[in-house]
């Protein structure tokens, strides 16, 4: 399970911008804002049937490097309304894992209760978190867009990657995603060969042409069906893939990760991003901080950041080859064509590789970055070999070889 990176990344940046369900904010003085040891609590808990996680920290100060201060020894558990309770117990620093895999239930509520020092310090709890009904995904779409770019001083052409909620509800729903993306690169000229020191050249089995990048999303991205006919939401913005993203890609996927939450998490996220976009850049300064749903039963004057979030999960994947995304995207993509011309090669003979080839580890020339594409054997000792880029014959400049298992061809 990826938490979303605003939420389990540095700490000193959650005292900038974490808020409450009710939206009041907490002026704090520059003294405040040494202080070094603050709880801070990353925990979710799912209607998946898994190991559940929460990872408990301090804060740091906002002018020492990002070091990870994790809290130990502490006793956790999840209650539920019903009287179960769910034990926890430390797996690492700072990450406590149910003693067995547990699943949520939803229209159950849960609050999460850890005790610092092993029972013998400060005694901290979020109020009561109603699980709410899954929702499933009907499907993920995609657009063609020409949006204005700040940066590049000019319009910049993608794809709003968007997707729809299925069935309809009576209620309001509310909504936090989560997507990953992986591209497929398959190199132009697969090198068929690789040569080892001295007048020798052997053959690639396979040949390594087609690798695999993944990317994931790192901000808060969330919807409601409120005044929506049906409480059904429909064309979801979740990921903007500027053109120049597919140029190498051979083939496209996104999996979309919907945690159906209940309207006091989504009143919170739905905060604390309307307070990071008009505070500007997370770097800037701030003015005060908002709190989540967590709290000192031991000193009500205590600031505890962070919140405990419990939600249904829905994941919804999809395969794209690049032909599907249109000709408005399809003839803007340049590819390996800039790069890699049939004509850009180089021939020479084993024994004169070390001038090309980075592989050698006594030889590093400034024009190294070639592979071997291509090798004839001829009357003399060497033959033939035909060089190119190491950007045109070797897809791991790009992406990693390894499959990954969830991969459809």
């Amino acid at each position: 399970m990826r938490k979303t990176k605003i939420i389990e990344g540095r700490a000193a940046l959650l005292l900038w911008c974490l808020v409450t369900c009710s939206g009041c904010a907490v002026e704090l003085d520059k003294g405040f804002l040494s202080y070094e040891k603050l709880v801070v609590v990353d925990g979710i808990l799912t209607d998946e049937n898994k190991t559940q996680e929460i990872k408990l920290s301090y804060s740091t100060p906002i002018n020492e490097p990002d070091i990870k201060a994790p809290i130990s020894g502490a006793q956790v558990w999840i209650e539920v309304d019903n009287g179960e309770i769910i034990d926890f117990e430390e797996d690492r620093e700072g990450v406590y894992l149910s003693l067995e895999p547990y699943q949520a239930i939803a229209g159950a509520s849960y609050k999460l209760i850890f005790v610092l020092d092993a029972g013998n310090g400060s005694r901290y709890e979020s109020s009561y978190e109603l699980m709410s009904k899954p929702t499933s995904i009907e499907e993920i779409g995609q657009r063609y867009a020409n949006l204005p770019s700040s940066t590049l001083g000019g319009n910049i052409s993608g794809l709003w990657i968007f997707i729809d909620t299925g069935e309809l509800s009576s209620d309001p729903s509310f909504f936090r995603y989560e997507w990953n993306e992986t591209h497929q690169i398959v190199a132009p000229y697969p090198t068929k060969y690789y040569w080892k020191r001295g007048a020798k050249s052997n053959d690639r089995v396979p040949v390594p042409d087609t690798c695999y990048r993944e990317n994931f999303s790192n901000s808060l991205i969330l919807s409601n069906t409120s005044g929506i006919s049906g409480n059904r939401a429909f064309d979801v913005p979740l990921r903007f893939l500027p053109v120049d993203n597919l140029d190498l890609t051979n083939r496209y996927s996104i999996e979309v990760t919907q945690y159906s939450i209940n309207d006091k998490s989504y009143a919170y996220y739905n905060k604390l991003r309307e307070f990071n976009e008009s505070s500007g850049s997370l770097f800037d300064k701030q003015q005060g901080i908002v709190l989540g749903n967590l709290s000192s039963v031991s000193d009500e004057n205590e600031i505890v950041l962070g919140y405990f979030e419990v939600s249904s999960v829905t994941r919804f994947r999809k395969f794209y080859n690049i032909d599907e995304f249109g000709v408005e995207v399809t003839s803007q993509i340049s590819g390996f064509s800039q790069q890699c011309k049939a004509s850009d090669f180089i021939s020479t003979t084993l024994d004169s590789l070390s001038f090309y080839n980075p592989d050698d580890p006594i030889e590093k020339r400034r024009n190294a970055p070639y592979r071997i594409y291509l090798w004839e054997p001829s009357p003399s000792p060497y033959g033939t070999s035909y060089l190119r880029l190491a950007a045109c014959v070797s897809c791991t400049r790009y992406g990693k070889l390894e499959k990954p298992t969830y991969w459809i061809d």
